[in-house]
């Protein structure tokens, strides 16, 4: 019962993300080559991996750290952050080999 309950959250959240995600690249917000189910899964993978972190060690620099780093990766796919917009950024969360 407490699995289907996480797994019905994380599918949530993973959809919220993925839907944001996918609207910012249709309003030209973000890179075409932003690849919603990938940024979505490295999302909630981080915060994820963060919480338990912060709670096994008794320390919210975990947390921060994630949040962090979540910040600067998501700024990266920023249309603004694109050099010419011809070649696709090589980072996890959507360089080459995540847009299918």
């Amino acid at each position: 019962m407490l699995k289907e309950r996480a797994a019905e959250a994380t599918i949530g959240w993973l959809r919220l993300i993925g839907r944001e995600v996918k609207e910012g690249v249709k309003s030209g917000e973000l890179s075409p080559w932003a690849d919603p189910r990938a940024v979505a899964s490295v999302v909630v993978a981080t915060l994820e991996g963060a919480v338990m972190l912060s709670r096994l060690h008794g320390d919210p620099a975990h947390m921060q750290r994630a949040v962090r780093h979540l910040k600067d990766n998501l700024r990266s796919l920023a249309r603004e952050s694109e050099h010419d917009g011809t070649s696709r950024p090589d980072d996890e969360l959507g360089g080459p080999g995540t847009r299918r």
